[in-house]
């Protein structure tokens, strides 16, 4: 079942790709809902779904867009494109306190600190899920700043690392 968010994109979305293109059905619940379907999990939000319909439909001679294109057109955003995505984005890297992403982002620094705590130090694990709550609390702390900051930059694509962030089990 798909999320409000996505409902709210594919909404947005599509009645604004509706708007343009006349080849494409009216709005309806379940299409609106096939839509949203899609979207759950994509990290799709409305200001970016509706950007992405803007871009797509500004190429020359477009078919009638589909929500895969939105997806790839979304993903394709900085994670400043929006504060919705931004907040995804924050929540998402601070689990990855070695990565640098949110530094990149915000242009504000932070390291991890060492040495570890006594107790800890010397134990993978250990000094992973302690430098994880430090970042944590970091972006807790400082979250209006982060948000400032990152809003307000420019970011270049070369500047971010396109991976994708993978669990990790440690233990």
């Amino acid at each position: 079942m798909s999320n409000p968010a996505a409902v709210d994109a594919a909404s947005r979305a599509y009645a604004y790709a509706s708007a343009l293109d006349p080849r494409l059905p009216d709005p309806d619940p379940a299409r609106i809902q096939a839509w949203a379907d899609c979207f759950t999990d994509a990290d799709v939000w409305p200001v970016e779904a509706v950007a992405a319909v803007r871009i797509y439909y500004q190429r020359p001679n477009p078919f009638p867009i589909m929500p895969g294109d939105v997806i790839t057109l979304v993903a394709a955003m900085p994670p400043n494109s929006s504060e919705a995505r931004l907040r995804q984005f924050f929540r998402t890297w601070s689990e990855y306190p070695y990565s640098g992403q949110i530094q990149r982002v915000t242009g504000i620094d932070w390291e991890p600190s060492y040495p570890t705590p006594e107790g800890i130090h010397g134990d993978p694990a250990a000094e992973r899920a302690f430098h994880v709550a430090e970042l944590q609390a970091w972006v807790r702390n400082n979250w209006q700043d982060l948000l400032r900051a990152a809003l307000a930059r420019e970011i270049p694509a070369k500047e971010l690392d396109r991976a994708e962030p993978t669990p990790r089990n440690l233990a």
